[in-house]
């Protein structure tokens, strides 16, 4: 992709910046000393909420730099929660163990994580982290666990089905208000089980693509009529229960709600694309408004646990690059599709809601491999045309950089949209400066889990 004059002489002024300016990191490990990322203080400030992003999941690299990131953040700037790109509704079981010491923590890594994360060893590792540090008796206040994302991980690799949120809240009505679990299970009758949805494998009943429209909008309008009951009796079920049972339950409710607006962009008849021909691909349009709605989801949910956490919570999010931008975000499903629409993201209402209380930092990487679970891929380096490929000149292995101190001319160039790369292709395009405040550089990963590892999951 040839640069023009005025792009070559906004490159070449920025990587004169931004060589003097990075803050380069050390390999990463599982034992990094606290100095080793004092050069973020700068880029943390004050703020209540720090998005750390991950340029592809399943490396090592950037779920190690994101455990060693909140450990610090913990200790050094009292931090009080972490919540990545998982399951809401799926997390409590993390929650609980990290919390109180409840189950199992292989259990709660198998069941309380989704989209593939269970797997990972670092999360596990994360977890296990975090019920040490709450167990210990100079600790203070305890940090929490959550998943910020919608429940049953709808396309995606989860544990338990799409309908885990509409069957946790109806599951907690059977606990203290047996009546109104009946009549809510009679009215939703047999279409609970068309709450399901695979991009590529035939989902349980047919899915949710055989569903009428008038079995869908019975189904919306039982969803919002059991949000209104926990409403109506908050106080009588907060008796019966406690305030932090009925929290969450509530929240499954209001995540049935989320995944029903999601499901509902799926075409009635649609089915998923194994065995029918690869020119069905075009057949997922409407993932780009359902995907929408899943990033307004996730930034409702994160808004949510800071209300739980309190007005002196403190939060890492970690999710993709994609979801934690600050500006909208045109992207590419598929390698041979050109770039659509832009992608109101999560990180765009987390900056509308929150201002500078919000800040992105992005992760970029210069090639490597990544590989965990059924998922396992290797990256070209980075070609030169892209943003990628510019850090990836600069010669420093990892790094920081605060984007917000940049000069005129480099902010200009950052200012300008840049393509994002994977394996020599182009998959996302940003402005990098209204995207994220800061960018970590890492130049080569690897696979999160060893060849044995991946084999026994």
């Amino acid at each position: 992709m040839p640069q023009s004059g005025a792009t070559n002489a906004g490159r070449q002024a920025f990587e004169r910046w931004a060589s003097s300016k990075l803050v380069a990191l050390p390999a990463f490990n599982d034992d990094m000393p606290d100095e080793t990322l004092a050069g973020i203080d700068a880029i943390i400030g004050s703020a209540r909420l720090v998005g750390l992003s991950e340029a592809v999941h399943c490396a090592a690299e950037p779920l190690l730099m994101r455990n060693h990131l909140f450990k610090y953040l913990v200790r050094k700037h009292g931090f009080t929660a972490i919540a990545i790109e998982s399951g809401l509704v799926e997390s409590r079981l993390a929650h609980d163990y990290v919390r109180n010491g409840q189950g199992a923590l292989s259990d709660v890594v198998a069941k309380g994580l989704t989209w593939g994360f269970q797997h990972a060893p670092q999360n596990r590792d994360l977890i296990a982290w975090m019920r040490a540090y709450n167990e210990q008796p100079s600790a203070g206040r305890p940090i929490s666990f959550y998943g910020f994302d919608m429940a049953g991980s709808p396309g995606g690799e989860g544990p338990a089905g799409a309908d885990v949120a509409l069957k946790q809240s109806l599951a907690f009505l059977d606990r203290i208000d047996i009546d109104a679990s009946q009549a809510f299970r009679t009215r939703v009758g047999v279409r609970l089980h068309a709450v399901q949805f695979s991009l590529m494998e035939p989902a349980p009943q047919s899915g949710y693509g055989s569903l009428s429209l008038e079995d869908r909008a019975i189904l919306h309008t039982v969803i919002e009529d059991l949000i209104a009951r926990f409403d109506d009796r908050r106080r009588d079920y907060i008796r019966r229960s406690s305030a932090e049972d009925f929290d969450w339950a509530r929240q499954c409710a209001l995540a049935s709600l989320q995944l029903d607006d999601w499901l509902a962009h799926i075409p009635v008849g649609w089915r998923p694309l194994a065995g029918r021909p690869t020119t069905a691909t075009a057949s997922i349009g409407f993932l780009g408004a359902a995907n929408d709605v899943r990033d307004a989801a996730q930034a409702d949910n994160i808004d949510w646990i800071l209300r739980r956490e309190g007005p002196n919570a403190r939060l890492l999010i970690f999710a993709s690059q994609y979801h934690l931008s600050a500006t909208p975000v045109a992207s590419r499903f598929w390698a041979d599709s050109t770039f659509g629409r832009r992608s109101v993201v999560a990180g765009v209402h987390l900056r509308q809601r929150y201002g500078a209380d919000y800040v992105s930092i992005g992760n970029l990487i210069g090639g490597g491999e990544a590989a965990c679970g059924r998922y396992r891929s290797r990256f070209d380096r980075a070609p030169d045309w892209s943003l990628d490929g510019a850090l990836a000149s600069l010669g420093v292995a990892n790094f920081f950089l605060d984007l917000r101190t940049a000069p005129a001319l480099p902010s200009q160039w950052l200012q300008g949209d840049h393509d994002l790369a994977l394996g020599g292709v182009a998959v996302m395009r940003l402005a990098p400066a209204e995207a994220n405040d800061a960018l970590v550089y890492i130049d080569t990963v690897t696979p999160a889990c060893c060849e044995d590892e991946a084999a026994n999951v």
